[in-house]
């Protein structure tokens, strides 16, 4: 009767993902909007930026008066144009923040602004805008939400917005206000006054109250009776058709106490990220705006006051034009977003690239999964039953694709290890232990050297190594296991030789390189004594010539004279004698032979008889200890 071995099976199976539901997550875009850098009277940072050509064009319209508070003040145009509007004769008045005034001060480009501006430092945060002529009917005005530097250009996270002349009437109260109530902090008023400049002065004339009107809505300015025309527009605020968020959240403002919502419950949000946000239905997100705004009857704009403690507890309402491209502007990037989000979606509707539980992911077409060898908890009766076998196929949620290729091989079950075995299957597993012990023992000592020479070698050891590891675990008889020994033991002693000549080479080569160095720095001092005896002689030849004199003068002074040439002679004699043993170490130095000098270590440059290896022990006693098992 015949047997059919059952052994293990390879098996596969391909799963669909487009079905599996991710929940919410965030998609990216295959058509999203590329935001222009001007949008009605919105200006926009970054690469071809009009934001410094206009505000060049601003001040250069300026006629009699020009307000410029800014974080930072070293754009070359908009320098310029500042330098043209002194030469037509404009006062121009000046607050920037610490930083800033330094690098004013420091910077050559701006050293015509020096004295000729009313130049204030701001040690808190302010206001940022520029306003010309504010009280003459051609004002103009733009408000800030990026410094006058090279990050105009450069990053694609600022804003500035044109403003209309009633707001500049609002802002010009405001700017004036903050300017003149600066108390801490310097000023430039000469250019002599640049390089040490003076606290501020006390402010020259009283300042006025300001208060929330038409346009500004500042949370610290709320009053009652104050007829706040853009607080009473906010209240009536019912229904709201959009919103742009920045990196705060949170949108309301703290009016008289009461906290009052902007933007609830917009039909449309978009974040200028969706870091941190959870994606839902009708939330797009877009990382190159940094507008927040707030749209329903009118619309409100936020993140302008650097003074404010939340991005919204400073609200400016917009005039028509600019609400209408503040609506544009939601508009388009609603239809054309980078992220839009989901509440629900299926893997296969969800495109190339999502945002996942705050990873961002890539999906691919197709994935394999290789499960390994998973064993049967039975033993199966027949190899069919290994092939039908299907083990838990989880698909990856760290890894997706659109599709899933499972592997895995089916094996049948592993025997206990408390299982009973009888003497002869122990002691082949013991023989097949030892030598399998040996064999790993050869290839972790058996590297192919860098030291020339040795390579071949290794190569043909390592080789002799792989084939009798192979043989082993299909050996049953004992007389080739006894042949494996032999192999064994007898690469066991080519090992260890092939280690010691290595070694031998090595000590042979280390000593060498130590020879050589020694030679090269007798070479060089031999070369320093013969160059410095030419010197020696020249100075000992002069000590002596002054020594002779010395002493032919003290034999004819007297007294007082005479102690003192004696004194001049006891000093110069022991230098003379310092300079006879120089020259003579130098003359000795110069015509020495050279002799190595070998350390202990390196006394044996050549194979010791010594048959003790670091590693393997005596390489003399290469024999594997077992027993060689009967045949079963």
């Amino acid at each position: 009767m015949s047997q059919t071995t059952i052994s293990t099976i390879s098996n596969q199976t391909t799963s669909d993902r487009t079905g599996e539901a991710l929940g919410p997550t965030w998609t990216s875009s295959k058509s999203q909007a590329k935001l222009a850098t001007k949008q009605g009277p919105f200006l926009f940072t970054g690469e071809g930026s009009e934001i410094p050509s206009s505000i060049s064009a601003l001040i250069g319209t300026s006629k009699e008066r020009l307000l410029i508070s800014t974080q930072s003040f070293s754009d070359t145009a908009i320098i310029q144009a500042t330098e043209g509007a002194l030469e037509r004769g404009v006062r121009v008045y000046m607050v920037i923040d610490s930083t800033g005034f330094e690098s004013i001060l420091n910077n050559p480009s701006c050293n015509a602004l020096h004295g000729n501006v009313l130049l204030r430092e701001r040690q808190e945060r302010g206001l940022d805008l520029i306003i010309s002529d504010w009280h003459l009917p051609s004002r103009t005005g733009m408000l800030l939400s990026t410094p006058l530097d090279g990050t105009m250009t450069s990053n694609a996270e600022g804003w500035a917005m044109e403003l209309s002349k009633s707001q500049i009437d609002e802002f010009s109260a405001h700017i004036q206000h903050e300017f003149w109530s600066i108390k801490e902090g310097r000023e430039v008023l000469a250019p002599e006054e640049a390089k040490n400049p003076r606290s501020i002065a006390e402010a020259p004339f009283t300042l006025r109250a300001i208060q929330n009107l038409d346009h500004i809505l500042r949370s610290n300015l709320a009053s009652d009776g104050d007829d706040s025309k853009a607080e009473a527009s906010l209240r009536e605020e019912k229904k709201w058709e959009g919103q742009i968020i920045g990196k705060s959240a949170q949108s309301s403002i703290v009016i008289h106490g009461e906290e009052l919502a902007v933007g609830t419950n917009a039909s449309q949000v978009i974040y200028s990220s969706p870091r941190d946000v959870d994606p839902s239905t009708g939330k797009f997100a877009h990382s190159g705006i940094s507008l927040q705004l707030a749209v329903g009857t009118d619309s409100y704009l936020a993140g302008w006051d650097r003074t404010a403690s939340g991005d919204w507890h400073s609200i400016l309402r917009l005039n028509a034009e600019q609400s209408k491209a503040a609506k544009a502007l939601l508009q388009n990037l609603s239809e054309n977003p980078e992220w839009v989000g989901h509440s629900e979606i299926k893997l296969g509707d969800a495109g190339d690239k999502i945002i996942l539980d705050g990873k961002e992911m890539k999906i691919s077409d197709s994935q394999v999964l290789d499960l390994g060898v998973i064993h049967l908890d039975e033993m199966p009766d027949s190899s069919e039953v290994l092939q039908s076998h299907k083990p838990d196929l989880t698909t990856p949620k760290d890894e997706l694709a659109r599709e899933c290729e499972f592997k895995w091989i089916s094996a049948p079950p592993v025997p206990s290890t408390s299982a009973s075995k009888d003497g002869l299957h122990t002691e082949w597993d013991n023989a097949r232990d030892s030598i399998s012990k040996r064999l790993e023992e050869l290839d972790k000592l058996n590297v192919v050297p860098k030291f020339p020479g040795f390579g071949r070698k290794a190569k043909e050891l390592q080789k002799s190594i792989d084939e009798s590891s192979k043989k082993l675990p299909d050996i049953l008889d004992s007389k080739t296991l006894s042949d494996l020994v032999q192999e064994v033991e007898k690469l066991t002693k080519e090992v260890g030789g092939n280690l010691d000549d290595i070694k031998a080479a090595e000590d042979e080569e280390a000593r060498q390189k130590l020879e050589d160095e020694q030679r090269e720095a007798h070479k060089l001092a031999v070369d320093k004594a013969k160059a410095s005896i030419k010197g020696i002689e020249t100075r000992l030849k002069k000590q002596n010539t002054d020594l002779e004199k010395l002493e032919k003068s003290a034999k004819k002074a007297k007294d007082t004279e005479k102690k003192r040439l004696e004194s001049d002679i006891s000093q110069l004699t022991p230098k003379i004698k310092q300079l006879e043993s120089e020259l003579k170490n130098a003359k000795e130095v110069s015509t020495s032979k050279f002799e190595f000098k070998a350390p202990a270590k390196l006394a044996k440059s050549k194979k010791s008889d010594d048959k003790s290896h670091k590693f393997l022990g005596d390489t003399r006693n290469s024999k594997i200890e077992i027993k060689i098992p009967k045949e079963g």
